[in-house]
Formats: structure tokens, sequence, C-alpha cells
């Protein structure tokens, strides 16, 4: 019985060693995972920052676009407020040629006239 009891004592241990590499192992193993973890969160953490500024240039774009578009829009605006006044003002001046035209016309037929009575 001894001799089976120290068989035992010798299988035990040598298992004992054997949970006892396995555990260090797993520990090794834990450790190291926890490593790869904690990288993985320094990459994410990375890439939510860049996420985050390019969000904010688009954000800055699309206003620029915005801001831009506004501007066309104004010029626009402008363009034709203008082109509105010059053809008014064409409107006008061609007006004011008819009449002056038809005035210096009415004087002159009366200059005629004029002219034609006192040769009577």
């Amino acid at each position: 019985e001894l001799v089976t009891l120290v068989n035992q004592k010798e299988t035990l241990s040598v298992k004992c060693k054997d949970l006892q590499n396995k555990t260090d192992q797993d520990k090794l193993n834990i450790d190291a995972l926890t490593n790869e973890i904690n990288q993985n969160e320094n990459v994410t953490n990375e890439f939510k920052s860049v996420i985050r500024d390019l969000e904010e240039k688009l954000l800055i774009a699309r206003k620029s676009e915005g801001d831009a578009l506004l501007k066309l829009k104004s010029t626009q605006l402008d363009i034709e407020h203008n082109k509105l006044d010059y053809e008014r003002s064409a409107a006008d001046f061609l007006r004011s040629k008819d009449e002056a035209y038809n005035k210096a016309k009415r004087i002159a037929e009366l200059d005629i006239q004029a002219l034609e009575s006192q040769k009577e």
C-alpha cells in the first residue's frame, strides 16, 4: 500500500505541476489578450478621433458650400436686378429720345409754317 500511495503522490505531484504550468500559461495568455484588447481599444479611440475630425471638416465644408450657394444666389439676384434697371433705363432713354424727336419735328413743322406764312 505504501508503494501505491507513493505512486499516487508522484502522479498527483506531476498533475499538480502540469496544472501549475497550465495555470501559468493561461495567465500569460490572459496577459497577452489583455494587451491586445488595450491595443485594439487604443486603435479604436484613434479611429473615433479621426472620424470626429472628419465630421467637423465635413460640417465646415457643408457650411462653406451653403455660404457659397447663398453668395451665388445673392449675386444672381443682383444681376437680375441690374438687368431690370438697365432695361428700364433703356426704355426711358428710347421714350425720351422719341419725345425729343417728336418735339423737334413739331417745332420744325411750326417754323416751316411760320416761314410759309411770312412769304405770303
